[in-house]
């Protein structure tokens, strides 16, 4: 399993291309920039699968483009595809940092917790784990190989996703890194910003995941 991480946008939202076998999936194309369409151009014919961790535009904005360029099918939490269709809920007007107004896209899949699906070998594990959002998700992905977790604004290294947009609870998100804590064995943790880190890592050292009781 190859996975690339490209950082894009002004909020530099981490776009994740994971390939295994010929079969390639898209983790929260955050913005339509010139390094975005350099790395995943030579993967069009590979990507069956553009996954949204969430409803925020800079994790959803070239989400539209890249399903006409690979006609790759769109998947959202049930509770946050509304911003896949609305500006207002995904804040693509109130960040102001986007040149081009946000193109709506129909998700072929609302997804659920515990959904699993498969793109090739690999296989993707669903985690509900609102919080930062509503309907904001996780997913554990593996190809027979070493799994990784992919976490979205929940969890980041050393630190967790803001509460204070619309939809998000303090409670609920720190519930959901206590699921993200008690999970079996340690993952690499690849998050929606900033850089990668381990699932035991986090487990000793973040404070929320440290400190967390419920």
């Amino acid at each position: 399993m190859k996975i690339t991480c490209i950082p894009v946008g002004a909020i530099a939202a981490n776009c994740y291309l994971i390939t295994s076998d010929g079969a390639g999936l898209v983790i929260d194309p955050g913005d339509w920039t010139p390094e975005l369409e350099q790395k995943l151009s030579p993967s069009f014919d590979k990507i069956q699968w553009i996954l949204l961790t969430h409803r925020h535009a800079d994790h959803l904005m070239a989400a539209a483009r890249l399903q006409e360029k690979t006609g790759a099918k769109v998947a959202i939490h049930v509770d946050d595809a509304a911003g896949l269709l609305d500006p207002n809920v995904s804040l693509s007007v109130s960040m102001g940092v986007f040149a081009e107004p946000q193109r709506p896209v129909r998700p072929d899949l609302l997804l659920k917790d515990k959904d699993t699906l498969t793109c090739g070998p690999l296989h993707i594990q669903v985690l509900h784990t609102p919080g930062h959002s509503a309907g904001g998700v996780c997913f554990l992905i593996d190809d027979g190989g070493s799994p990784a977790l992919f976490t979205g604004d929940t969890l980041f290294a050393g630190e967790v996703g803001r509460t204070d947009l619309p939809s998000g609870d303090y409670a609920t998100l720190m519930a959901s890194v206590a699921r993200l804590r008690d999970l079996p064995g340690d993952y690499p943790v690849y998050p929606g910003h900033g850089p990668a880190s381990l699932l035991s890592r986090e487990r000793a050292s973040n404070p929320y995941m440290k400190d967390v009781t419920l």
